[in-house]
């Protein structure tokens, strides 16, 4: 064998050990060292980047050590673009260190300097604050953030999906029928649905909490019409699909 080779070999990683599994044996002071050696100012950026390099490790050592990272940008900047990023970061971060009241905080720190134009960094605030507030079993508040997103996005199947499971869950069930009604009356509500039925979730999930929902209000003729509409529509896709061929 030659040089090279022998090299090669002795540097590949195994099948069975990528990246991340080196770099999850690193620790956040050992990854601090390594960054300081660089003789980068110690400003908003490095402790921003540091935070981010250590929310895509995922051990919850990293994780910690990510949110003081976001912390940390956050003290050292004026920047609201800067600051709305670093909050919404440590918000998803905390989100997967299950700490639901923080979420609740930072995200809607994120949204008080938050610019009008970021609709879709908005909802996905909004979702982590619903999410947030399910998991505490405050259930109004869960909702309410939900709805909030829903009507920021009112043709995004995946919000109108979350407001009908958060509603599910709340047991506040209204909200999905209004949802239907609202898809019903437009022009490509039958479109809507199906993707939300179909394409989003497992359909059994989400044909079964429209049909609770319908029945808790005493409404069963707009599960029937909901799931009609999904069906016509199917049968006119898979017309033109069968033309197109």
């Amino acid at each position: 064998m030659q040089r090279d080779d022998q090299t090669r070999e002795q540097w590949t990683l195994p099948p069975n050990r990528p990246f991340e599994h080196i770099a999850e044996s690193i620790s956040p002071e050992e990854i601090r060292e390594m960054a300081s050696l660089g003789g980068l100012e110690r400003d908003a950026s490095f402790h921003f980047s540091l935070g981010s390099t250590f929310a895509k490790i995922r051990t919850r050592q990293h994780l910690i050590s990510a949110v003081g990272e976001f912390e940390h940008a956050i003290e050292l900047t004026e920047d609201p673009e800067r600051i709305w990023l670093a909050y919404s970061n440590k918000a998803e971060v905390l989100s997967v260190l299950g700490e639901h009241k923080d979420v609740i905080v930072a995200a809607f720190s994120a949204l008080e300097v938050l610019p009008e134009h970021r609709s879709y960094n908005k909802r996905r605030l909004l979702r982590l604050i619903s999410d947030a507030n399910l998991h505490l079993g405050n259930r109004d508040a869960a909702l309410e953030a939900a709805v909030k997103a829903w009507e920021s996005a009112p043709n995004d199947p995946v919000i109108a999906f979350s407001v009908i499971f958060t509603a599910h869950k709340t047991g506040n069930y209204l909200e999905t029928v209004r949802i239907i009604r609202s898809a019903l009356d437009s022009a490509n509500g039958a479109q809507f649905l199906g993707r939300i039925m179909t394409y989003l979730t497992p359909q059994r999930y989400t044909t079964e909490y429209i049909s609770i929902a319908c029945e808790e209000v005493g409404d069963l003729d707009l599960a029937r019409d909901a799931f009609q509409a999904v069906k016509s529509e199917a049968a006119v896709h898979d017309a033109k699909e069968e033309m197109a061929a």
